[in-house]
């Protein structure tokens, strides 16, 4: 068993760590390129070269994680400055011609299918970096590359500290009144925790939805929504100087630059060139079109929501409004709210039941494993099996804290790789921000934290299920960005199904099973006001997709949201909406000019799972071909190729919106 090791990574020692990583990559860099490129072979060019690799990725990818779960001001900084020598090093490599001619080189002579693949996606990675140019243009990307890099820590540092630096503390239990007894005490908490009476609040996400659809203080509904939608912006009000506005606009006019550099139109086509969809015109039209279907069923929506807030005498509804009335129309409407199913998601039951449930669909089991080395009391590993040989471990980090990065994701800490003395096996980081238990009670998670759970473990199967031995290639690895989401959003369908709740819907009291009625209710109101949050998605993409394509976008990206805003949605949004400022999918993430990919996905992932539909949900044979084709198999084929193998056919939206109960 090899898990990473966090506790040599010291802020003082940091960089004197990456440097000794980065000396032994320039050796091995140098025996590469010092091979006369007649001789050059497979092992020298990639195999030693990713072995020499792998224990510097793996500390670097343990030093990311904790920057982002355990944010330490003297520790980001050290990052920072990592991270900085780190991508200078590997914008370089990127360059580097002759590595560039001796890849060319083991690419016309190799016939093995899958090794050949690999090396034209490396040669493809040297031409998106610029090594082809002239001179003078081959050393403008590299300045672009660097240049947005930094950007990118700096936006994810503003958006971060800006959160933490907002708190709003109440006496009045009037404020409180609608709010979650869970979500109450946590506020009395924090409250104490600062030698205060009454209620603390701050931008932590559990807050932020829970204000929203059960706060029946219209007020602190504004106060929390302005908060969170101009953060790390010039209006927001805790922390004005964490702006991000400039760092978006330097973002988009060099992104436009490094496109034309290497001769696309724009951000946009470079960024599609390396996805599944064939062109950004054919992005846009499924947006388009998606969002023709569905407006009608928003508005209709939407007036049911404005309907019920003139019941309490509102006129003009308000976006704080709309999250809270859509609430109180289910809970009228199903006799149901989100907060019934809490007692039947004890968050131990629920992910020992995803483990067993994921686990018979795909093929796997799951044990707990002692992990030495924690950075966090909260941390839990575990190994996944596979017919009692090793397919990877997992890494799991599930709770919210003041110093954690908001969301949940993924994230790889070791590569599967084949070498001289075995098996590596891959190993994830799971990452999730569910409420913690207050005063030793219960763990208690909603239904919404138990979707993402399942989401974020899809792509932990994709990465430890992976049979590829290339590590370039293996798990998610060079899998296009518009197909990474299929294993994720496919596995959200097994939150639904009373086969599988039955395995871990349990009372945490009584033990009793999730009651039919109750799951009754939950269906029925599971795609409730759909179209609206579909509507959101899809704004939310084609603003992506716009600010990357057109030249003037970074002049004033506020503007174009405000433009995608008015095309596309249909319900009121905050006037000065600083949303951009936070978007880290676009700013601080790899989705650029790509967040139309978790609807792409989507239209994979549902119709993947009409298959089980046809079959049964924990078909043994339908399982089995999707651990086959889709997630053994890597970025080894083509995504498309992939899906056609394990479903016979090409995708279509049909399942996607029965799902989302679009009409």
């Amino acid at each position: 068993m090899s898990l990473p090791k966090f506790e040599h990574l010291k802020s003082d020692r940091l960089m004197a760590l990456i440097e000794e990583h980065l000396t032994t990559s320039s050796e091995h860099l140098d025996k590469i390129t010092n091979t006369p490129i007649d001789e050059i072979n497979w092992s020298v060019a990639i195999t030693q070269w990713d072995e020499a690799e792998s224990n510097f990725e793996i500390d670097w990818s343990a030093i990311s994680h904790l920057d982002a779960v355990c944010y330490d001001e003297v520790f980001h900084h050290a990052y920072v400055e990592a991270e900085a020598r780190v991508t200078e090093f590997y914008t370089n490599l990127a360059q580097n011609k002759a590595l560039y001619e001796r890849i060319k080189h083991l690419h016309s002579a190799e016939t093995d299918v899958t090794k050949k693949r690999y090396l034209q996606k490396s040669i493809d990675g040297f031409e998106r970096s610029g090594v082809h140019l002239p001179d003078a243009e081959r050393k403008q990307v590299k300045e672009i590359l660097l240049k947005l890099s930094e950007i990118s820590t700096q936006f994810s540092s503003n958006i971060v500290t800006s959160t933490q630096a907002w708190s709003y503390h109440t006496e009045d239990t009037a404020e409180i009144e609608g709010i979650p007894p869970s979500i109450v005490r946590m506020l009395e908490q924090w409250a104490k925790a600062e030698d205060k009476s009454g209620y603390l609040f701050k931008l932590e996400a559990p807050v932020y939805v829970s204000v929203m659809q059960y706060a029946k203080s219209r007020k602190l509904r504004e106060r929390l929504l302005k908060a969170w939608n101009t953060r790390a912006s010039e209006k927001f009000d805790a922390d004005p100087s964490k702006d991000n506005t400039a760092l978006i606009q330097q973002t988009l006019a060099l992104r436009h630059q490094l496109a034309a550099l290497l001769g696309f139109e724009n951000y946009a086509q470079y960024s599609i060139d390396k996805k599944m969809a064939p062109s950004t015109s054919e992005v846009i039209d499924f947006l388009n079109n998606m969002a023709k279907k569905v407006q009608p069923q928003a508005q209709s929506e939407l007036k049911e929501i404005e309907e019920r807030a003139k019941q309490d005498g509102i006129d003009a509804l308000q976006p704080w409004d709309i999250s809270y009335y859509s609430e109180r129309i289910k809970e009228e409407r199903y006799e149901f709210s989100d907060e019934d199913l809490k007692p039947y998601f004890e968050f131990h039951t629920v992910i020992k039941g995803m483990f067993s449930v994921v686990g018979e669909v795909i093929g796997f089991e799951v044990k707990p494993i002692e992990m030495e080395d924690k950075y966090h009391p909260d941390v839990t590993a575990y190994a996944v099996t596979r017919n009692d040989e090793i397919r990877g471990y997992v890494i799991a980090d599930p709770f919210s804290r003041g110093n954690k990065r908001p969301g949940a994701w993924m994230a790889d800490a070791v590569q599967r790789m084949r070498t001289n003395t075995g098996l590596q096996a891959p190993v994830a980081y799971l990452t999730c921000n569910a409420t913690p238990s207050a005063d030793g009670e219960p763990i208690l998670i909603s239904h919404d934290d138990v979707v993402t759970l399942f989401h974020e473990f899809g792509h932990t199967i994709h990465h430890l299920m992976s049979l590829v031995d290339i590590p370039g290639m293996s798990g998610i690895a060079g899998v296009e960005w518009d197909a990474v989401e299929l294993p994720s959003q496919f596995l959200e369908h097994w939150c639904w199904q009373a086969e599988s709740l039955a395995k871990f819907a349990k009372h945490h009291q009584t033990g009793e099973s999730l009651p039919d009625e109750l799951l009754q209710k939950a269906l029925a109101a599971k795609n409730h006001h759909s179209g609206l949050m579909l509507l959101r998605q899809l704004e939310f993409a084609m603003t992506d997709m716009v600010l990357h394509a057109e030249e003037t976008a970074s002049n004033d990206p506020y503007a174009v949201a405000k433009r995608v805003n008015q095309q596309i949605a249909v319900a009121p949004s905050l006037d000065d909406s600083r949303m951009l400022c936070s978007f880290s999918h676009l700013f601080a993430g790899g989705y650029a000019a790509g967040y139309y990919s978790y609807l792409w996905a989507e239209v994979l992932s549902s119709d993947a799972f009409s298959m089980f539909e046809e079959e049964g949900i924990f078909s043994q044979t339908a399982g089995a071909a999707f651990r086959e084709n889709i997630l053994e198999v890597g970025s080894t084929r083509p995504a498309m190729e992939s899906y056609i193998e394990f479903r016979g056919r090409a995708p279509n939206d049909e399942a996607l919106l029965r799902h989302r109960g679009v009409a």
